[in-house]
C-alpha cells in the first residue's frame, strides 16, 4: 500500500457515531485532523467533555 494523499472522496460518508452523512466541511476537517469521521455535532460533543 502505497503512501498516497487520502481525499474526501475516500472518507466514510457516515459518522462513526451517530451515522449522519458527513457534509464537504466536516468531511475535510477529519481529513485535516486524522482523527474519526465525525460529524460537526458529535465533534463538538467530544470537545465538551474534554
Amino acid at each position: 500500500m502505497g503512501l498516497e494523499e487520502e481525499t474526501i472522496e475516500d472518507l466514510e460518508a457516515h459518522c462513526v457515531e451517530c451515522g449522519a452523512v458527513l457534509n464537504e466541511k466536516d468531511a475535510a476537517e477529519v481529513l485535516e485532523s486524522e482523527g474519526p469521521n465525525l460529524c460537526s455535532v458529535c465533534a463538538a460533543e467530544i470537545a465538551d467533555v474534554d
